[in-house]
């Protein structure tokens, strides 16, 4: 279509016999395609090209009023005997494994497993925009099923922190460049925020873990039996029950950062570390200074030389950043154990 440059409208060419629009094909690249008296073939070959279209008015005193004097666009030749496929992205709410807004975690997001093709070719993730740097790609696995993103220990370069805000976000684009049997997915992309961790966080995000339901009737059955059931519900959430039997309250799950849906008693629970130079060690995850309040909790170290007298122990051995805003840390007694003598070490947590 012609317009005229001054109204904007369209020109009817039946009035104007001074126009003419002629047309070429560019960039053909493999393709075999070709125009022949203003008819453009695209031709067998798959691929892409250029038609540009170009105007002319042997009225030179009124040539300059009709726009564009050129336009190109590009055509795309797609192979008959490919299929056709999408991503589909498994939005995920309560229960549901799928994408949905997460808590800040050393535990990797398993992205492969929220979208999926109906191909099921495997897909390739790029983290499209991630202002904070919350998402470490170096560690990340970026394609297929099982593909899984890393979040990124804090420090210089790194997490630039949640500042005065509760949330986080980054992009994460899924693409599927095809094969011999298929023609490329068109690109999906989602925002996922990350959110600050805190004591409601931590149960609002049990709510939504596919295996809650389960655990909390199993819990309930093992309740004392005329227990109503919003009492019932209220005590599974509650900080002082073991929600899934492993011998760990809910307050020592999220203070570790345990599993409170599943039996990890032995990897999340404070542990003894054996040096050999006469001083009593013990080794243990938690939440960094920067979340503890939101937390609700507080850590205290103590040592005792007969576990009756126990004196506060102020600062740690060594720290090492986990990343997900925990950190692993080595307390040491401040005395070595002497031949009769005897030193103990362990640590508190109290719910604020």
């Amino acid at each position: 279509a012609v317009k005229d440059g001054v109204t904007g409208k369209l020109i009817d060419r039946t009035k104007y016999t001074s126009l003419s629009v002629s047309y070429s094909v560019t960039n053909a690249g493999d393709t075999d395609a070709s125009e022949t008296s203003g008819t453009v073939s695209t031709g067998e070959t798959a691929g892409s090209f250029t038609v540009t279209a170009s105007v002319t008015d042997s009225n030179s005193d009124i040539k300059k009023r009709y726009v564009p004097k050129t336009a190109s666009i590009t055509v795309t030749v797609v192979d008959s005997n490919k299929s056709s496929q999408t991503i589909k992205v498994h939005d995920g709410g309560s229960g549901s494994f799928g994408l949905r807004d997460l808590p800040l975690s050393r535990k990797p997001i398993m992205i492969g497993k929220m979208f999926e093709t109906t191909s099921d070719q495997d897909i390739t993730f790029t983290i499209s925009s991630d202002p904070s740097k919350i998402i470490d790609v170096s560690k990340s696995d970026l394609s297929g099923s099982d593909a899984m993103l890393v979040i990124n220990q804090s420090g210089d370069g790194k997490f630039s922190g949640f500042g005065d805000g509760d949330e986080v976000t980054f992009e994460i684009t899924a693409s599927q460049a095809g094969n011999d049997s298929y023609h490329a997915a068109q690109s999906v992309s989602r925002t996922v925020k990350i959110k600050k961790p805190s004591k409601k966080v931590f149960f609002e995000e049990r709510k939504a873990d596919p295996r809650y339901d389960d655990v909390k009737t199993k819990a309930i059955d093992r309740m004392p039996a005329g227990l109503s059931e919003e009492k019932a519900i209220a005590l599974f959430n509650s900080d002082n029950y073991d929600s899934d039997g492993d011998g760990v309250s809910n307050l020592l799950e999220r203070a570790f950062g345990g599993d409170s849906l599943g039996n990890d008693s032995r990897s999340s629970r404070p542990a003894p570390v054996k040096k050999n130079d006469n001083y009593e060690y013990l080794s243990f995850d938690r939440y960094t200074s920067d979340f503890q309040a939101d937390m609700g909790i507080e850590y205290i170290v103590e040592e005792s030389s007969d576990r009756r007298t126990w004196t506060t122990i102020s600062s740690a051995q060594s720290t090492t950043d986990l990343g997900g805003g925990m950190e692993r840390v080595v307390y040491r007694t401040s005395v070595e154990t002497t031949a009769g003598s005897t030193q103990f070490i362990r640590v508190r947590v109290k719910a604020k």
